[in-house]
């Protein structure tokens, strides 16, 4: 009865774990660059009371990573087990419990909202932009874009956008009449009818965006040093100049899987509430003078 329990309070943690991801995302909804993030849940059983640490139809991390709807249909899945436990030949040695396994973020693009403003930059591939931080090189796709008081391109939060050689972009706004960036990443700028190179932007496709860490500010930590990592010619990620790349967070969708945390919860609640009343009639009776 007691595994019963706990089993049951892991199926509610996982819903309550799942609301907290949805409503991150649901706020990030209008952050430009966003990707949505998706919690991946795995059963473990545990036979006679000792865990054995099997993980019971846990897709890989790479293929979620690549296969948004096996994903959510392995998460549907597992709301399942959860509330509906193991067969029943196995539930009189095995319980069957649900924890986190981790968290994917959904690296799918966002649409493309033209702005009409010049230094506005957006991505079409799976390519990243290079930021210069306190703590290193971090990677983002929010191409939000101003020059600040040292000439410098920088995004919103202060961080410098940075071309090929790791430096920061300089863009001296008052010697060129206009600048513009190619699809490929390079910055001309225009005087009297004349085009004048002023760099490469530091652009990064990653083979294992799995290996990218979320630290905030739409930035990403590479947490694989540079494996995996393709740049300049190597990569293919287009740059498009006077659009910025929406969030690629479903709002509806995400309202949709949020009723449906919030009713399987619901549903952990009762089975508790359940058992607990059978707990009380069991010690009702049991030791009742007959």
């Amino acid at each position: 009865m007691f595994a019963s329990i706990y089993t049951t309070l892991s199926g509610g943690l996982m819903q309550e774990r799942r609301m907290e991801v949805i409503a991150n995302n649901l706020a990030n909804a209008n952050t430009n660059g966003y990707k949505k993030d998706m919690p991946v849940f795995e059963s473990y059983l545990t036979a006679e009371g000792k865990s054995d640490n099997t993980s019971v139809g846990a897709p890989s991390a790479s293929e979620n990573a690549r296969n948004t709807e096996n994903l959510r249909a392995y998460l549907d899945k597992s709301t399942m087990n959860v509330m509906a436990g193991t067969s029943k030949e196995r539930v009189a040695n095995e319980n069957v419990f649900v924890k986190t396994s981790e968290i994917l973020t959904d690296f799918v693009q966002g649409p493309l909202k033209p702005t009409g403003n010049e230094l506005d930059l957006a991505l079409e591939g799976k390519g990243m932009f290079g930021f210069q931080t306190d703590n290193g090189v971090m990677y983002g796709r929010n191409g939000t874009f101003h020059v600040n008081s040292n000439g410098e391109l920088a995004n919103a939060d202060g961080y410098k956008l940075l071309d090929t050689s790791d430096n920061p972009v300089v863009i001296n706004l008052q010697e060129y009449e206009s600048v513009s960036f190619s699809v490929s990443g390079e910055i001309t700028g225009k005087r009297e009818g004349q085009n004048f190179n002023i760099g490469f932007l530091k652009i990064a496709e990653f083979d294992k965006p799995q290996n990218l860490q979320k630290v905030g500010s739409s930035l990403y930590r590479n947490i694989n040093d540079s494996a995996g990592i393709r740049e300049g010619d190597d990569q293919s990620t287009k740059v498009s100049q006077g659009f910025v790349e929406l969030s690629n967070v479903n709002i509806v969708r995400e309202m949709t899987d949020m009723i449906q945390a919030n009713r399987g919860y619901q549903t952990m609640q009762k089975v508790v509430q359940s058992i607990d009343g059978i707990n009380d009639k069991l010690i009702q009776i049991v030791g009742r003078p007959i």
